[in-house]
């Protein structure tokens, strides 16, 4: 399938141009890598290199060689890394060095430099309703806030679609499929969450079902204001679900650190 320009692209373009490394952030397929690859000149995979935790060992600067921009997928595998990013952009003293991708934060007992004067971050989500080709983005919100609304035209959308879309979701993958495969594929990125994901960020085991009646109250509570009572009153369906404050708190974090809330 061809690749499908993003809108945060231009922003992407401009932050190269103003710093020496850029950090792109997103839940994991939103297609971070692949728009990172459109600019990036070397590529390097450190979650699929097997040298790499060997090199990262005896001489990471090595990993830093190739032509630029260079590519530095899932970052956080060897969170070490980003320091010797930060040298090598001020020894370099050039724009647009490095690309760095990431679907999760590093563990907190990682320290790193903020990285500021070096580094500029964007945010990556998954795919809009207008890089689906089902809007023509002609209104926009920044111009609505300003009153410089303009008379337009848009075919309606039923009700049933948008529906459908929903279900299927902006990821890059599912763009040609079909709802029955999409919420397969679904489902099984929530139990990855639930079973793999949330406890290898936190290094602390997680009981799935409580994160999936977590991530249930979360999707209910969408586009309101609720706080962590609400949200611990709505996971508490029955004994074995319940979530203490504490724990709850945990859990949102975990979230937060997988870019998933």
């Amino acid at each position: 399938m061809p690749y499908i320009k993003r809108l945060v692209e231009d922003d992407l373009v401009a932050k190269m141009a103003a710093s020496g490394a850029v950090l792109i952030k997103g839940p994991k397929s939103c297609g971070k890598t692949e728009t990172a690859s459109q600019y990036a000149k070397s590529e390097l995979k450190m979650d699929r290199d097997p040298q790499v935790s060997v090199i990262m060992a005896t001489n990471p600067q090595l990993l830093l060689q190739g032509e630029t921009p260079r590519l530095i997928d899932e970052w956080q595998e060897q969170p070490e890394i980003w320091n010797y990013v930060r040298h090598e952009v001020d020894k370099r003293k050039s724009k647009g060095q490095f690309i760095l991708t990431g679907s999760a934060n590093p563990p907190e007992n990682v320290r790193l430099h903020s990285g500021a004067g070096r580094f500029t971050v964007l945010q990556m989500d998954t795919m809009t309703w207008q890089e689906l080709g089902y809007s023509s983005g002609t209104v926009k919100l920044s111009d609505l806030l300003i009153g410089a609304g303009n008379d337009y035209y848009e075919p309606s959308i039923s009700l049933d679609f948008i529906i459908e879309r929903i279900c299927i979701g902006g990821w890059p993958a599912l763009i040609n499929e079909n709802i029955k495969n999409a919420l397969k594929m679904n489902r099984g990125y929530i139990d990855l969450l639930c079973e793999v994901d949330m406890i290898r960020v936190s290094g602390v085991k997680r009981n799935p079902y409580k994160v999936r009646s977590l991530l249930r109250s979360l999707s209910r509570n969408i586009a309101t204001l609720v706080d962590n009572k609400t949200l611990e009153k709505d996971v508490k369906i029955n004994e074995t679900n319940e979530l203490s404050r504490n724990t709850l708190s945990d859990y949102l974090e975990a979230l937060s650190k997988l870019m998933i809330l």
